[in-house]
């Protein structure tokens, strides 16, 4: 399990600990057919180098915060509440190299806004 931690536009920061998708099966399968997640967890994944990711919510029952972070850590874009099962494909506005699952409405519940910055620890 690994930690990341975000310092909020509110100056407060938050710690979720995330699952690491380190394969292709696990990149592939996401939070996918989960049903719940603990309020502080989420799931990383992690790319070579910054380009415009794409995500998509099918076979995931859970809404769904995506904190889409660049190589220097900083969150360039963020799809809120992502709508459970939906195969519309959501597009970071801005290249990234990792990308940060969370409950939906995480974000907004503790005032991470695009600009902020994340730590990851392993």
């Amino acid at each position: 399990m690994t930690t990341s931690n975000c310092a909020g536009s509110n100056g407060n920061a938050s710690t979720v600990y995330v699952e690491i998708a380190d394969t292709p099966q696990a990149e592939e399968t996401g939070l996918m057919y989960r049903t719940s997640l603990a309020e502080d967890s989420g799931m990383l994944f992690v790319f070579d180098g910054d380009w415009q990711r794409s995500f998509w919510m099918k076979n995931t029952p859970l809404p769904l915060d995506m904190v889409f972070v660049n190589s220097q850590f900083d969150i360039v874009d963020i799809n809120h509440n992502a709508t459970p099962e939906s195969e519309a494909v959501f597009t970071s506005k801005a290249p990234c190299k990792y990308v940060v699952e969370v409950n939906g409405g995480y974000c907004n519940a503790h005032g991470i806004t695009i600009g902020d910055k994340i730590r990851i620890y392993g």
